[in-house]
């Protein structure tokens, strides 16, 4: 009994994990997304709660530099990388003009796009966008509270290759 509500709470536990994800562009123009997984103890310590952890980092005020002290894993154990690119390429090309050519961009200190989950990562899949709920669960709940396969997943032929999928929940 006492093993089985460890478990349970290890369980619960890595529901309420924050996970910040920051999106650059490479010098090969390829989205990267750094997914970390930050531990909510060390959040707590330092600021009022995880929301306003959460609000400085979708704001602007704090870079994935920054975040290092926050991490779940001190020696980067809990931070993935994920390179793809554009699936659709209609603002794509603005995005590089934008981003790409110039050469005062630093592709490490500005990213492009951020966002922050509790329990989940997600990845920028194509141009302006990260992976939905949808897209990101491999098997979904049908109208009759049956498992099924997600026909919307977009993982499918990646996740048996990527370690990225086997560690951090996306959507």
């Amino acid at each position: 009994m006492f093993g089985k509500e460890l478990d349970v709470m290890g369980m619960m536990r890595s529901r309420y994990i924050p996970h910040c994800c920051f999106v650059y562009l490479t010098e090969e123009l390829k989205y990267l997304t750094k997914i970390t997984k930050c531990d909510e103890e060390l959040i707590r310590n330092d600021m009022e709660n995880v929301k306003e952890f959460k609000r400085r980092i979708e704001s602007g005020e704090m870079f994935e530099n920054e975040i290092h002290p926050y991490e779940i894993s001190q020696r980067g154990d809990d931070v993935y990388l994920y390179e793809c690119e554009p699936i659709k390429n209609e603002g794509y090309k603005e995005l590089v003009q934008k981003y790409g050519k110039l050469e005062e961009y630093i592709n490490k200190e500005k990213p492009i796009d951020v966002f922050f989950g509790i329990g989940e990562g997600r990845i920028y899949i194509e141009e302006g966008k990260f992976n939905t709920k949808e897209e990101g669960g491999s098997h979904i709940y049908d109208e009759n509270g049956y498992g099924i396969e997600n026909p919307k997943y977009r993982f499918t032929k990646l996740k048996k290759t990527e370690e990225l999928f086997r560690k951090v929940r996306l959507g």
